[in-house]
Protein backbone atom coordinates (compact mmCIF):
# COMPACT_ATOMS: atom_id res chain seq x y z
CA UNK A 1 0.00 0.00 0.00
CA UNK A 2 1.03 3.61 -0.36
CA UNK A 3 2.26 5.02 2.93
CA UNK A 4 -0.73 7.34 3.57
CA UNK A 5 -2.99 4.25 3.53
CA UNK A 6 -0.70 1.99 5.57
CA UNK A 7 -0.98 1.38 9.31
CA UNK A 8 1.78 2.74 11.47
CA UNK A 9 4.06 0.17 13.11
CA UNK A 10 2.85 0.98 16.64
CA UNK A 11 -0.69 -0.05 15.64
CA UNK A 12 0.36 -3.69 15.89
CA UNK A 13 3.88 -3.98 17.34
CA UNK A 14 5.64 -3.16 20.61
CA UNK A 15 8.78 -1.04 20.96
CA UNK A 16 12.05 -2.41 22.26
CA UNK A 17 14.11 -0.59 24.90
CA UNK A 18 16.26 0.92 22.18
CA UNK A 19 13.19 2.46 20.55
CA UNK A 20 12.98 0.12 17.55
CA UNK A 21 9.91 -1.99 16.84
CA UNK A 22 9.78 -5.63 17.90
CA UNK A 23 8.48 -8.34 15.60
CA UNK A 24 6.20 -9.42 18.46
CA UNK A 25 2.53 -8.47 18.26
CA UNK A 26 1.37 -6.13 21.01
CA UNK A 27 -1.45 -7.51 23.16
CA UNK A 28 -3.02 -4.07 23.21
CA UNK A 29 -2.54 -3.46 19.48
CA UNK A 30 -4.80 -3.96 16.52
CA UNK A 31 -4.06 -7.70 16.32
CA UNK A 32 -3.87 -8.33 20.07
CA UNK A 33 -6.14 -9.96 22.61
CA UNK A 34 -7.17 -6.58 24.07
CA UNK A 35 -8.89 -5.68 20.79
CA UNK A 36 -12.25 -7.03 21.91
CA UNK A 37 -15.67 -6.76 20.29
CA UNK A 38 -19.01 -7.71 21.89
CA UNK A 39 -21.09 -10.34 20.06
CA UNK A 40 -24.27 -10.68 22.11
CA UNK A 41 -25.51 -10.15 25.67
CA UNK A 42 -27.10 -13.27 27.18
CA UNK A 43 -29.43 -13.09 30.20
CA UNK A 44 -27.07 -15.33 32.16
CA UNK A 45 -23.80 -17.23 31.77
CA UNK A 46 -25.65 -20.33 33.00
CA UNK A 47 -27.27 -20.67 29.58
CA UNK A 48 -23.82 -21.55 28.20
CA UNK A 49 -22.60 -23.53 31.23
CA UNK A 50 -25.70 -25.76 31.17
CA UNK A 51 -25.56 -26.31 27.42
CA UNK A 52 -28.77 -24.44 26.55
CA UNK A 53 -26.81 -22.00 24.38
CA UNK A 54 -23.83 -23.27 22.36
CA UNK A 55 -21.10 -20.87 21.30
CA UNK A 56 -20.86 -21.42 17.57
CA UNK A 57 -17.25 -20.36 17.01
CA UNK A 58 -14.11 -21.45 18.88
CA UNK A 59 -13.00 -17.87 19.57
CA UNK A 60 -16.23 -16.80 21.30
CA UNK A 61 -15.93 -16.26 25.07
CA UNK A 62 -18.57 -15.53 27.70
CA UNK A 63 -17.97 -13.64 30.94
CA UNK A 64 -19.72 -13.98 34.29
CA UNK A 65 -22.35 -11.42 33.27
CA UNK A 66 -23.31 -13.37 30.14
CA UNK A 67 -21.59 -11.07 27.63
CA UNK A 68 -20.23 -13.02 24.63
CA UNK A 69 -17.13 -11.43 23.11
CA UNK A 70 -14.40 -12.12 20.58
CA UNK A 71 -10.89 -10.74 20.32
CA UNK A 72 -8.61 -10.48 17.29
CA UNK A 73 -5.80 -12.63 18.75
CA UNK A 74 -8.15 -15.57 19.33
CA UNK A 75 -9.69 -15.15 15.87
CA UNK A 76 -6.27 -15.34 14.24
CA UNK A 77 -5.29 -18.38 16.29
CA UNK A 78 -8.51 -20.27 15.56
CA UNK A 79 -8.83 -19.60 11.83
CA UNK A 80 -5.26 -20.64 10.95
CA UNK A 81 -5.68 -20.16 7.21
CA UNK A 82 -4.99 -16.69 5.79
CA UNK A 83 -5.10 -15.34 9.37
CA UNK A 84 -4.41 -11.65 8.84
CA UNK A 85 -7.42 -11.37 6.52
CA UNK A 86 -9.60 -13.96 8.26
CA UNK A 87 -12.31 -11.49 9.26
CA UNK A 88 -12.01 -9.08 6.34
CA UNK A 89 -12.25 -11.96 3.85
CA UNK A 90 -15.08 -13.72 5.67
CA UNK A 91 -17.53 -13.07 2.82
CA UNK A 92 -15.20 -14.08 -0.02
CA UNK A 93 -12.97 -16.89 1.30
CA UNK A 94 -12.68 -19.86 -1.03
CA UNK A 95 -11.86 -22.40 1.70
CA UNK A 96 -13.05 -23.33 5.17
CA UNK A 97 -11.87 -25.80 7.79
CA UNK A 98 -13.52 -27.16 10.92
CA UNK A 99 -14.61 -30.18 12.91
CA UNK A 100 -17.69 -32.38 13.25
CA UNK A 101 -20.46 -31.27 15.62
CA UNK A 102 -22.70 -33.99 17.05
CA UNK A 103 -26.39 -33.13 17.36
CA UNK A 104 -29.94 -34.32 16.82
CA UNK A 105 -30.59 -35.03 13.13
CA UNK A 106 -33.70 -32.85 12.94
CA UNK A 107 -31.84 -29.97 14.59
CA UNK A 108 -28.96 -30.37 12.14
CA UNK A 109 -31.28 -30.34 9.12
CA UNK A 110 -33.01 -27.19 10.34
CA UNK A 111 -29.63 -25.58 11.00
CA UNK A 112 -28.51 -26.08 7.38
CA UNK A 113 -31.78 -24.78 5.95
CA UNK A 114 -33.68 -28.00 5.19
CA UNK A 115 -37.00 -26.94 6.68
CA UNK A 116 -39.68 -28.81 4.76
CA UNK A 117 -41.06 -31.77 6.69
CA UNK A 118 -41.00 -34.19 3.75
CA UNK A 119 -37.38 -33.29 3.00
CA UNK A 120 -36.38 -33.84 6.64
CA UNK A 121 -38.17 -37.20 6.70
CA UNK A 122 -36.44 -38.37 3.52
CA UNK A 123 -32.94 -37.39 4.63
CA UNK A 124 -33.44 -38.72 8.17
CA UNK A 125 -34.51 -42.04 6.66
CA UNK A 126 -31.42 -42.15 4.43
CA UNK A 127 -29.08 -41.41 7.34
CA UNK A 128 -30.85 -43.96 9.51
CA UNK A 129 -29.95 -42.36 12.85
CA UNK A 130 -31.55 -39.85 15.20
CA UNK A 131 -28.11 -38.34 15.95
CA UNK A 132 -25.78 -37.02 13.28
CA UNK A 133 -22.37 -35.44 12.81
CA UNK A 134 -22.54 -32.07 11.09
CA UNK A 135 -19.88 -30.02 9.31
CA UNK A 136 -21.26 -26.72 8.08
CA UNK A 137 -19.46 -23.76 6.56
CA UNK A 138 -19.90 -20.65 8.68
CA UNK A 139 -18.47 -18.04 6.33
CA UNK A 140 -16.99 -17.63 2.89
CA UNK A 141 -17.90 -17.22 -0.75
CA UNK A 142 -21.63 -17.75 -1.53
CA UNK A 143 -20.67 -20.92 -3.43
CA UNK A 144 -19.11 -22.21 -0.21
CA UNK A 145 -21.22 -20.80 2.60
CA UNK A 146 -24.31 -22.93 1.96
CA UNK A 147 -22.32 -26.18 1.80
CA UNK A 148 -22.70 -28.71 4.61
CA UNK A 149 -21.91 -32.36 5.26
CA UNK A 150 -23.80 -34.74 7.54
CA UNK A 151 -22.57 -38.20 8.52
CA UNK A 152 -24.45 -40.95 10.31
CA UNK A 153 -23.21 -41.85 13.78
CA UNK A 154 -21.89 -45.29 14.71
CA UNK A 155 -19.79 -46.92 17.40
CA UNK A 156 -16.52 -46.48 15.52
CA UNK A 157 -17.32 -43.00 14.22
CA UNK A 158 -18.40 -41.86 17.69
CA UNK A 159 -15.04 -42.82 19.15
CA UNK A 160 -12.86 -41.04 16.57
CA UNK A 161 -14.83 -38.10 15.15
CA UNK A 162 -13.35 -35.60 17.67
CA UNK A 163 -9.99 -36.25 15.96
CA UNK A 164 -11.28 -35.47 12.47
CA UNK A 165 -10.57 -32.19 10.69
CA UNK A 166 -12.49 -31.32 7.54
CA UNK A 167 -11.51 -28.78 4.92
CA UNK A 168 -13.50 -27.73 1.87
CA UNK A 169 -12.39 -25.57 -1.04
CA UNK A 170 -14.22 -24.20 -4.07
CA UNK A 171 -13.14 -22.65 -7.36
CA UNK A 172 -14.90 -21.69 -10.56
CA UNK A 173 -14.55 -23.95 -13.63
CA UNK A 174 -11.96 -22.48 -15.98
CA UNK A 175 -12.37 -21.95 -19.72
CA UNK A 176 -10.65 -25.19 -20.73
CA UNK A 177 -12.80 -27.23 -18.34
CA UNK A 178 -15.98 -25.68 -19.72
CA UNK A 179 -14.82 -26.41 -23.26
CA UNK A 180 -14.06 -30.03 -22.33
CA UNK A 181 -17.55 -30.46 -20.85
CA UNK A 182 -19.14 -28.93 -23.93
CA UNK A 183 -17.10 -31.11 -26.28
CA UNK A 184 -18.02 -34.25 -24.35
CA UNK A 185 -21.64 -33.03 -24.09
CA UNK A 186 -21.65 -33.69 -20.36
CA UNK A 187 -23.63 -30.56 -19.55
CA UNK A 188 -23.26 -26.98 -18.37
CA UNK A 189 -21.66 -26.26 -14.96
CA UNK A 190 -24.16 -24.95 -12.39
CA UNK A 191 -21.79 -25.06 -9.42
CA UNK A 192 -18.20 -24.44 -8.52
CA UNK A 193 -15.67 -27.25 -8.38
CA UNK A 194 -15.43 -28.52 -4.81
CA UNK A 195 -12.68 -30.33 -2.95
CA UNK A 196 -13.32 -32.02 0.41
CA UNK A 197 -10.48 -33.30 2.58
CA UNK A 198 -10.83 -35.34 5.78
CA UNK A 199 -7.75 -35.72 7.97
CA UNK A 200 -6.75 -37.07 11.36
CA UNK A 201 -5.74 -33.97 13.32
CA UNK A 202 -3.29 -35.96 15.45
CA UNK A 203 -1.04 -37.21 12.65
CA UNK A 204 -2.31 -35.23 9.60
CA UNK A 205 -3.12 -38.51 7.84
CA UNK A 206 -5.71 -38.22 5.08
CA UNK A 207 -8.80 -40.41 5.51
CA UNK A 208 -10.37 -41.90 2.39
CA UNK A 209 -13.92 -42.62 3.62
CA UNK A 210 -16.34 -41.93 6.46
CA UNK A 211 -15.57 -45.24 8.20
CA UNK A 212 -18.31 -46.96 6.22
CA UNK A 213 -20.98 -44.53 7.40
CA UNK A 214 -23.50 -42.81 5.16
CA UNK A 215 -22.85 -39.12 4.47
CA UNK A 216 -25.03 -36.45 2.90
CA UNK A 217 -23.55 -33.47 1.08
CA UNK A 218 -25.70 -30.35 0.67
CA UNK A 219 -24.60 -27.98 -2.09
CA UNK A 220 -26.06 -24.57 -2.98
CA UNK A 221 -28.05 -24.62 -6.22
CA UNK A 222 -29.11 -21.49 -8.11
CA UNK A 223 -29.85 -23.13 -11.46
CA UNK A 224 -33.20 -23.29 -13.21
CA UNK A 225 -33.92 -27.03 -13.14
CA UNK A 226 -36.61 -28.48 -10.86
CA UNK A 227 -36.08 -32.20 -11.51
CA UNK A 228 -33.18 -34.30 -10.25
CA UNK A 229 -32.85 -36.22 -13.52
CA UNK A 230 -31.93 -32.96 -15.29
CA UNK A 231 -28.75 -32.69 -13.20
CA UNK A 232 -25.58 -34.75 -12.93
CA UNK A 233 -22.65 -34.76 -10.53
CA UNK A 234 -19.24 -35.14 -12.14
CA UNK A 235 -15.83 -35.97 -10.73
CA UNK A 236 -12.39 -35.60 -12.25
CA UNK A 237 -10.22 -38.71 -12.62
CA UNK A 238 -6.98 -38.82 -14.61
CA UNK A 239 -7.94 -35.59 -16.34
CA UNK A 240 -11.36 -36.87 -17.46
CA UNK A 241 -14.70 -35.61 -16.14
CA UNK A 242 -17.21 -38.43 -15.65
CA UNK A 243 -20.34 -39.17 -13.55
CA UNK A 244 -19.47 -39.43 -9.86
CA UNK A 245 -20.36 -42.48 -7.81
CA UNK A 246 -22.96 -40.60 -5.77
CA UNK A 247 -26.71 -40.72 -5.34
CA UNK A 248 -28.82 -37.61 -6.01
CA UNK A 249 -31.47 -37.44 -3.29
CA UNK A 250 -33.13 -34.07 -3.18
CA UNK A 251 -33.41 -30.83 -5.16
CA UNK A 252 -34.91 -27.61 -3.80
CA UNK A 253 -34.93 -25.27 -6.74
CA UNK A 254 -34.91 -21.49 -6.58
CA UNK A 255 -38.28 -20.37 -7.93
CA UNK A 256 -37.74 -16.61 -7.68
CA UNK A 257 -34.99 -14.58 -9.31
CA UNK A 258 -34.71 -11.44 -7.21
CA UNK A 259 -34.95 -10.42 -3.57
CA UNK A 260 -36.54 -12.33 -0.72
CA UNK A 261 -39.69 -14.15 -1.73
CA UNK A 262 -41.87 -16.98 -0.55
CA UNK A 263 -41.67 -20.16 -2.63
CA UNK A 264 -44.05 -22.72 -1.17
CA UNK A 265 -42.96 -23.00 2.45
CA UNK A 266 -39.33 -22.20 1.70
CA UNK A 267 -37.84 -18.70 1.89
CA UNK A 268 -35.53 -18.19 -1.09
CA UNK A 269 -33.08 -15.29 -1.17
CA UNK A 270 -29.46 -14.48 -1.97
CA UNK A 271 -28.54 -15.77 1.51
CA UNK A 272 -30.83 -18.81 1.25
CA UNK A 273 -30.43 -20.30 -2.25
CA UNK A 274 -31.87 -23.54 -3.49
CA UNK A 275 -29.95 -26.68 -2.68
CA UNK A 276 -29.03 -30.12 -3.93
CA UNK A 277 -28.46 -33.01 -1.53
CA UNK A 278 -26.43 -36.03 -2.60
CA UNK A 279 -25.21 -39.14 -0.79
CA UNK A 280 -21.45 -39.58 -0.86
CA UNK A 281 -19.23 -42.37 0.42
CA UNK A 282 -15.84 -40.64 0.49
CA UNK A 283 -14.06 -37.27 0.34
CA UNK A 284 -13.27 -35.98 -3.15
CA UNK A 285 -10.62 -34.01 -5.00
CA UNK A 286 -12.85 -32.43 -7.67
CA UNK A 287 -16.65 -32.54 -7.76
CA UNK A 288 -19.07 -30.43 -9.82
CA UNK A 289 -22.80 -30.25 -10.62
CA UNK A 290 -23.86 -29.82 -14.25
CA UNK A 291 -27.14 -29.17 -16.02
CA UNK A 292 -27.73 -31.92 -18.58
CA UNK A 293 -30.32 -29.96 -20.57
CA UNK A 294 -29.67 -30.16 -24.33
CA UNK A 295 -26.61 -32.34 -23.70
CA UNK A 296 -26.45 -35.97 -24.73
CA UNK A 297 -24.62 -37.22 -21.66
CA UNK A 298 -22.94 -40.05 -23.46
CA UNK A 299 -22.45 -39.22 -27.10
CA UNK A 300 -19.97 -41.71 -28.58
CA UNK A 301 -19.11 -39.32 -31.42
CA UNK A 302 -17.29 -37.00 -29.01
CA UNK A 303 -15.70 -39.62 -26.75
CA UNK A 304 -12.65 -41.82 -26.72
CA UNK A 305 -12.82 -45.53 -25.92
CA UNK A 306 -10.98 -44.81 -22.67
CA UNK A 307 -13.65 -42.29 -21.63
CA UNK A 308 -16.46 -44.63 -22.62
CA UNK A 309 -14.91 -47.53 -20.68
CA UNK A 310 -14.52 -45.43 -17.55
CA UNK A 311 -18.06 -44.08 -17.81
CA UNK A 312 -19.46 -47.57 -18.39
CA UNK A 313 -17.68 -48.95 -15.32
CA UNK A 314 -18.91 -46.12 -13.13
CA UNK A 315 -22.45 -46.37 -14.51
CA UNK A 316 -22.44 -50.11 -13.82
CA UNK A 317 -21.20 -49.57 -10.24
CA UNK A 318 -23.84 -46.89 -9.66
CA UNK A 319 -26.60 -49.16 -10.97
CA UNK A 320 -25.48 -52.08 -8.81
CA UNK A 321 -25.35 -49.85 -5.73
CA UNK A 322 -28.74 -48.30 -6.51
CA UNK A 323 -30.31 -51.77 -6.82
CA UNK A 324 -28.78 -52.89 -3.51
CA UNK A 325 -30.12 -49.76 -1.81
CA UNK A 326 -33.55 -50.31 -3.35
CA UNK A 327 -33.65 -53.92 -2.09
CA UNK A 328 -32.84 -52.81 1.46
CA UNK A 329 -35.35 -49.97 1.36
CA UNK A 330 -38.05 -52.26 -0.07
CA UNK A 331 -37.54 -54.74 2.78
CA UNK A 332 -37.64 -52.00 5.40
CA UNK A 333 -40.70 -50.35 3.86
CA UNK A 334 -42.56 -53.68 3.71
CA UNK A 335 -41.82 -54.38 7.37
CA UNK A 336 -42.88 -50.94 8.55
CA UNK A 337 -46.03 -51.14 6.40
CA UNK A 338 -46.90 -54.48 8.01
CA UNK A 339 -46.28 -53.06 11.50
CA UNK A 340 -48.57 -50.11 10.71
CA UNK A 341 -51.30 -52.44 9.39
CA UNK A 342 -51.06 -54.66 12.47
CA UNK A 343 -51.27 -51.63 14.77
CA UNK A 344 -54.32 -50.32 12.91
CA UNK A 345 -55.99 -53.74 13.12
CA UNK A 346 -55.42 -53.80 16.87
CA UNK A 347 -57.04 -50.37 17.22
CA UNK A 348 -60.08 -51.57 15.26
CA UNK A 349 -60.37 -54.71 17.36
CA UNK A 350 -60.19 -52.76 20.62
CA UNK A 351 -62.80 -50.29 19.32
CA UNK A 352 -65.22 -53.14 18.68
CA UNK A 353 -64.45 -54.73 22.03
CA UNK A 354 -64.99 -51.47 23.91
CA UNK A 355 -68.36 -50.95 22.20
CA UNK A 356 -69.64 -54.26 23.56
CA UNK A 357 -68.57 -53.69 27.18
CA UNK A 358 -69.70 -51.59 30.13
CA UNK A 359 -68.34 -50.56 33.52
CA UNK A 360 -64.76 -51.28 34.68
CA UNK A 361 -64.15 -53.77 31.86
CA UNK A 362 -64.91 -51.10 29.25
CA UNK A 363 -62.65 -48.58 31.02
CA UNK A 364 -59.79 -51.08 30.97
CA UNK A 365 -60.21 -51.70 27.25
CA UNK A 366 -60.44 -47.94 26.57
CA UNK A 367 -57.10 -47.42 28.33
CA UNK A 368 -55.57 -50.13 26.17
CA UNK A 369 -57.16 -48.50 23.11
CA UNK A 370 -55.58 -45.12 23.87
CA UNK A 371 -52.13 -46.71 24.07
CA UNK A 372 -52.77 -48.68 20.88
CA UNK A 373 -53.69 -45.48 19.02
CA UNK A 374 -50.39 -43.85 20.00
CA UNK A 375 -48.49 -46.91 18.77
CA UNK A 376 -50.50 -46.92 15.54
CA UNK A 377 -49.78 -43.22 14.89
CA UNK A 378 -46.04 -43.73 15.34
CA UNK A 379 -46.07 -46.84 13.14
CA UNK A 380 -47.99 -44.98 10.43
CA UNK A 381 -45.46 -42.10 10.51
CA UNK A 382 -42.54 -44.52 10.17
CA UNK A 383 -44.31 -46.31 7.32
CA UNK A 384 -44.89 -43.04 5.42
CA UNK A 385 -41.23 -42.05 5.85
CA UNK A 386 -40.07 -45.43 4.55
CA UNK A 387 -42.47 -45.19 1.62
CA UNK A 388 -40.92 -41.82 0.73
CA UNK A 389 -37.47 -43.36 0.87
CA UNK A 390 -38.72 -46.21 -1.35
CA UNK A 391 -39.95 -43.74 -3.98
CA UNK A 392 -36.58 -41.98 -3.95
CA UNK A 393 -34.68 -45.28 -4.23
CA UNK A 394 -36.90 -46.42 -7.11
CA UNK A 395 -36.26 -43.15 -8.96
CA UNK A 396 -32.52 -43.54 -8.32
CA UNK A 397 -32.52 -47.01 -9.91
CA UNK A 398 -34.40 -45.67 -12.92
CA UNK A 399 -31.86 -42.85 -13.37
CA UNK A 400 -28.91 -45.22 -12.89
CA UNK A 401 -30.39 -47.66 -15.41
CA UNK A 402 -30.74 -44.88 -18.00
CA UNK A 403 -27.11 -43.82 -17.46
CA UNK A 404 -25.97 -47.44 -17.72
CA UNK A 405 -27.91 -47.93 -20.95
CA UNK A 406 -26.34 -44.84 -22.53
CA UNK A 407 -22.87 -45.78 -21.30
CA UNK A 408 -23.21 -49.31 -22.67
CA UNK A 409 -24.37 -48.01 -26.03
CA UNK A 410 -21.44 -45.58 -26.28
CA UNK A 411 -18.94 -48.23 -25.18
CA UNK A 412 -20.22 -50.87 -27.62
CA UNK A 413 -20.28 -48.38 -30.52
CA UNK A 414 -16.66 -47.37 -29.95
CA UNK A 415 -15.55 -50.95 -29.31
CA UNK A 416 -17.01 -52.22 -32.57
CA UNK A 417 -15.81 -49.16 -34.47
CA UNK A 418 -12.23 -49.64 -33.20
Amino acid sequence: RTSPEALQCESCHTRKQDGSYSSLISTSGLLGKDNVAPVIQLPSRRLVDEGIVELGLPYFKVDDKGLVTENVADVLTATLKDPVMSVLKASSAKDFAGEWKRMDTTTALSRIGVEQTQHQQLLTSVLGSEQTLLFDVLHGDPALKSLSLMAATGSLMDSVYPLHRLEVEVRAPNVSEREALAKAKLGTPVSGIYKLTLTNSQNAEKLHDFLGNKALLKLPYRGGQTQLDELAVLTLSQGIWSPANVELLLLQAVTRDQGDDLAGDNIVSRDNPGYLVIKVSEPFESLMVVDKANANVLDSASMTLQQATLLWKKANASLVQAKKTLAKVETKAAKSRQVAEDAASKVNALNKEAASLTGPAKLQVQNALAKAKVVAQKADAVSKTDDGALQAATAAVKTAAEHYSRASSAYNTLLVGG
